[in-house]
């Protein structure tokens, strides 16, 4: 009777596999670490002074040069009986045919392109983080799965070493039972430095010191239903910083393109002098005029050539982006619309039939009608498939924070929303719920 009440013991405690890790008031979520990260990061930092140098130049980008003052004197007229005779020129380069004008919009696509960086570090930082806090998670329920089932296996332990010391067992069993524990505790110390190598890189992301504590995660929050694939598609464009970028770069190649045509237009330059060394006096005050000639045609029409190549290389760069983020969208919802359906199959049907299994298992064996090592087997499954839920899950939210940072749409604001799922998944796992209490609980996560 001892030994009956014992395994009953252990399949409750099997079924708080399907508790989730309390969550305290200072619990660590996303958004937070997000924000951590987004207000400590040195690299966005140094974007932004790269915009307000950027900002700065083009703030006098499309003025005039500076005039030049020119002074010379007569050296043997010092001290002469004519007096010594100076020359004063100030003159003023004035480019023709909207120069200015050209250089000032390359000047504003450099403050687009740097202004376009940092949007794009800030969604790859925000990706990021959320990734690495989805990841967070996945190792704080790993090792909560492992301590629950580690503690199962103590209490196994000595239900095998009783029947074996009454004979009524076998010291395999006992063996079985250590086995299975040692490696629990092997998959444990795994975990653990896994967990230290992520807290080193989401520090990193913070600015702060690897060893420094990050806290418990919140608890993953309920699924949600995407949006149709077709409405992302629409948003990929205007949305991903990628193409802020290329459209930068597009726009200070067509004010280079524009600048190398205008280069064989000649610029002026308007002089006002004092010929100091003229006679009479008449003559010393002079207005002058002067114009570049671009006489080098093959240096002017390589140069034209090389901004219109560029300008064509950003045009195939962009055809390629296009296709490259719409396969990683793609490739995003492919793996979300995956772990949904899979997270309906282990809540349905295997993760059930994994505890009906342990169940019977250990029935059998209290009854000395099976051996012990269905029971390790049994139990061993039910770990498995919790773990592969909980990577499931987190699987999920990856693939939401990688959709995300392609189209902006608050998908993953959506996602942190406590509300319940989907109509069509809520009944699910409600069909579920009615049929196991635990089951029910762990659909709740």
């Amino acid at each position: 009777m001892k030994i009956s009440v014992s395994l009953r013991r252990c399949a409750v405690s099997a079924s708080l596999l399907f508790t989730p890790f309390g969550v305290t008031a200072a619990a660590l979520s996303s958004q937070l670490l997000v924000e951590q990260v987004l207000s400590a990061n040195a690299a966005l930092q140094a974007d932004q002074s790269q915009i307000s140098a950027a900002r700065y130049r083009a703030s006098y980008a499309g003025d005039f040069d500076d005039p030049l003052l020119s002074y010379a004197i007569a050296p043997q007229s010092i001290g002469s009986e004519i007096g010594t005779r100076h020359i004063v020129q100030l003159s003023q380069m004035v480019p023709t045919r909207g120069k200015l004008k050209d250089r000032a919009a390359l000047a504003g696509s450099a403050v687009a392109l740097a202004e376009s960086n940092l949007a794009d570090r800030r969604a790859r930082l925000r990706a990021e983080a959320r990734i690495a806090w989805t990841e967070w998670w996945y190792l704080h329920r790993a090792l909560q799965l492992n301590a629950a089932n580690q503690r199962v296996l103590q209490q196994m332990i000595p239900v095998t070493e009783a029947q074996y010391g009454a004979g009524n067992g076998l010291q395999q069993d006992v063996l079985q039972a250590q086995t299975r524990s040692e490696r629990i505790r092997l998959e444990a110390i795994r975990l653990r430095q896994q967990r230290r190598r992520l807290q080193a890189h989401i520090n990193a992301l913070r600015g702060d010191v690897p060893l420094a504590k990050v806290g418990v995660p919140a608890d993953l929050p309920a699924w949600k239903k995407l949006p149709d694939s077709s409405l992302l598609n629409q948003r990929l464009i205007a949305a991903d910083p990628r193409f802020q970028q290329l459209a930068a770069r597009a726009q200070a190649a067509d004010a280079k393109q524009t600048l190398a045509r205008k280069a064989t237009t000649p610029d002026l330059r308007v002089s006002l002098g004092y010929i100091g060394t003229l006679d009479p006096d008449e003559k010393r005050l002079q207005l002058g005029l002067a114009v570049s000639l671009p006489l080098n045609r093959g240096r002017l029409r390589a140069a034209a050539d090389a901004a219109a190549a560029e300008r064509s290389g950003i045009a195939q760069e962009v055809a390629d982006a296009e296709a490259r983020i719409a396969a990683e969208l793609s490739q995003a919802l492919i793996s979300a619309e995956e772990a949904t359906e899979a997270s309906l199959i282990y809540r349905q049907s295997l993760i059930p039939k994994a505890r009906q299994t342990l169940t019977a298992a250990q029935a059998d064996y209290e009854s000395t009608s099976g051996e012990f090592g269905n029971v390790i087997t049994a139990e061993t499954q039910l770990l498995d498939l919790q773990l592969e839920l909980a990577r499931t899950r987190a699987d999920w939210r990856i693939a939401v924070a990688m959709v995300e940072r392609i189209t902006n749409a608050g998908l993953w604001d959506v996602a942190e929303a406590p509300d319940l799922a989907a109509p069509h998944m809520a009944a699910s796992l409600t069909a579920v719920g009615a049929s196991s209490a635990a089951v029910g609980t762990e659909s709740k996560q």
